[in-house]
């Protein structure tokens, strides 16, 4: 029988194959490549405490839906020209893209099965 550690657990974003931080250049090939399919990115920032809560409610999203779509996270502290263009106001925002355009957004913290339907109307 194996003991729990009282140790936190991090999870590292950067080694997940289903959802992925990346940059401007990415997100731009991205939206101009009209990606073959529909996309997630979460707008968030390390210092954002519910960025945090958000990044594992995605991760696990990301790990059911990874067929359908794609998932990626924006840190806008280092891509605010992304930041700006999109006109990010609130944090975590969350967009759905289909076909290079934005097909709906929200922001704040909001549980799984509300980004599962707003995921579910998408496809």
């Amino acid at each position: 029988m194996s003991r729990l550690s009282n140790q936190a657990v991090f999870i590292n974003l950067n080694d997940s194959v289903t959802y992925q931080t990346i940059g401007e250049e990415e997100f731009n090939a991205l939206l101009k490549g009209r990606a073959s399919k529909p996309f997630l990115v979460v707008f968030t920032a390390d210092w954002l405490g519910e960025g945090t809560i958000m990044d594992s409610i995605i991760e696990g999203i990301a790990d059911d839906y990874q067929d359908k779509m794609g998932f990626y996270r924006i840190d806008i502290e280092e891509t605010k020209n992304v930041s700006h263009q999109m006109g990010i106001r609130r944090l975590p925002a969350i967009y759905l893209f289909q076909n290079g355009e934005i097909s709906d957004h929200f922001s704040g913290m909001v549980p799984a099965r509300t980004i599962e339907q707003h995921i579910a109307n998408l496809l």
